[in-house]
Parts: C-alpha cells; structure tokens; sequence
C-alpha cells in the first residue's frame, strides 16, 4: 500500500488480518476531501464517501445502497470502492473515541464551558461521536480551513 492515509493503513491493515493480500497499485492520487485512486491491473479504483459517488455519477447496488443507509445512521464513516462507474463495494469506519477526549469534554463541562467540535466528516459521523461523549456545537464536513483576514 502507497498510501500513508490513516484510513487506508487501517483498511489495508484489516484485509491483512482477514487473509487477503493487497494488489499493487501505481499512480496513486489523493483527492482531498473526497477520496482516492489509483491504476491496480490497469483498471483506475477510486476510493470516497457518498460525496464521491455524486460526483463519479456512480450508483450502488440496492444492496450495496441498503448496508451504507445502515451503517451512515449508526454515525459510521461509508467508503465506496468504484471501477469507472460501477460501485464494486463499501466499507463502514467508525471512529475510535479516546480516553483522553472524554475526560476533556468532561472537564471543560465541570469548567462550565460549551464545547464544540469543527470537523471535515459527516454530519451522521460527526453527531455521533458528539452524542456519545457529550459534545454541545457541531460543526461538520468542513473541507477546508479558512483563514480570518489580518
């Protein structure tokens, strides 16, 4: 695997540990904010959310399109594997929720502050990881930082 995303070392990593082995891939590109491709046997895969599948004007499967409904109302992250147009797959992420970020959002309630949590992921994702540790302001699918004026 070319890629030092951290989600692709994940994926790459759990296909490992289920007894599959990675095909080499050339031409790897990242398509910030939405994914990745890349040439594996001279067919370009391409790798991103629902976002991505809007814009590829690819269309998944009912039961393809049935298990990303699922997964995105369980606050999962759905990846789409693509082939030109043909959606060969999904995958959910879920997000791992740190120790240390509880016991933060917890002290700065007992502070008596708000906290809120600007991120690049979806609202489902994003409300999810809020609810589960008691984030109160959500800001997300953010693609881009944006710079105050001096």
């Amino acid at each position: 695997m070319d890629s030092e995303h951290p989600l692709a070392k994940v994926i790459v990593a759990d296909a490992k540990r289920r007894g599959l082995s990675p095909l080499r891939a050339s031409a790897f590109e990242a398509l910030p904010g939405v994914g990745a491709q890349a040439l594996v046997d001279g067919v370009t895969i391409a790798v991103g959310g629902p976002r991505f599948l809007a814009m590829r004007k690819a269309e998944p499967s009912p039961e393809i399109a049935e298990a990303a409904t699922v997964w995105i109302s369980e606050g999962k992250t759905v990846l789409f594997v693509i082939a030109d147009r043909a959606v060969l797959g999904a995958l959910a992420i879920e997000d791992e929720i740190r120790l240390e970020s509880i016991q933060a959002v917890e002290e700065l309630h007992r502070l008596g502050m708000r906290v809120a949590m600007i991120t690049g992921d979806s609202m489902a994702v994003a409300g999810s990881v809020a609810r589960r540790i008691g984030i109160d302001d959500v800001l997300a699918e953010v693609l881009r930082p944006t710079k105050l004026p001096p």
